[in-house]
C-alpha cells in the first residue's frame, strides 16, 4: 500500500492520528478536543495509509545538521507563514465570528463552572444535613477542603480547546 506522510509540529494532531491507526477513538470522546471532526475523520480514515511525522516547531533550518532535517524544518516554517497569512487575510465577518464563539464559549465555561460548584456544595450540605439526622459520619476538615478545592479545579481551562 502507498502511504503518505504526514508532517506536524502540533502534538495534538500527532496523537489524533495514532488514535486513528490504534483503534477506535469513540471511547475517548470526552478527552479529545474538536471530537466532532475526530468523529468524521474517523468515519473516512484508512489505517496505513498515513505515516505522521512530530516536528519541532520554530527551529533554525540552517543549523540542521542533515539535508532532510533542513527540507521539513524550512517546510514547517513555511506552513508557519502561510497559516498567519492567512489569518491577517480572513474576512472580518469571519473574524468577527470567531470572536463570537470565543466569547460564548468563555460564558458557558463560566456557566458550568457555577453549576459544579452548586452541585458540590449542595452535596456538601447534604452530607452536613445526614450528619444531624443519622449516624455522625467521618468526614474531616482535610476531606472538606478537597471538595472545595476540586471544584474550583475540576474544569481547568485545558480542558477546553479552541482550533
Amino acid at each position: 500500500m502507498v502511504h503518505t506522510d504526514i508532517f506536524s509540529d502540533s502534538q495534538h494532531v500527532v496523537n489524533v492520528i495514532h488514535l486513528l491507526e490504534i483503534g477506535d477513538p469513540l471511547r475517548w470522546r470526552y478527552k479529545i478536543a474538536n471530537y466532532d471532526r475526530v468523529s468524521r475523520l474517523h468515519e473516512v480514515w484508512k489505517s496505513g495509509k498515513f505515516r505522521i511525522h512530530k516536528v519541532k516547531s520554530h527551529l533554525d533550518w540552517m543549523l540542521q545538521d542533515t539535508l532532510s532535517k533542513c527540507r521539513i524544518s524550512m517546510g514547517n516554517y513555511v506552513a508557519d507563514r502561510v497559516a498567519t497569512l492567512a489569518l491577517k487575510r480572513c474576512p472580518s465577518w469571519m473574524l468577527s465570528l470567531a470572536n463570537t464563539m470565543a466569547r460564548r464559549f468563555e460564558d458557558e465555561r463560566g456557566n458550568l463552572l457555577s453549576v459544579f460548584s452548586y452541585l458540590v456544595d449542595l452535596n456538601l450540605e447534604h452530607g452536613s444535613l445526614d450528619s444531624k439526622y443519622k449516624k455522625p459520619q467521618t468526614v474531616n476538615q482535610t476531606d472538606q477542603a478537597e471538595l472545595h478545592h476540586l471544584h474550583r479545579t475540576i474544569l481547568p481551562s485545558s480542558y477546553f480547546w479552541i482550533s
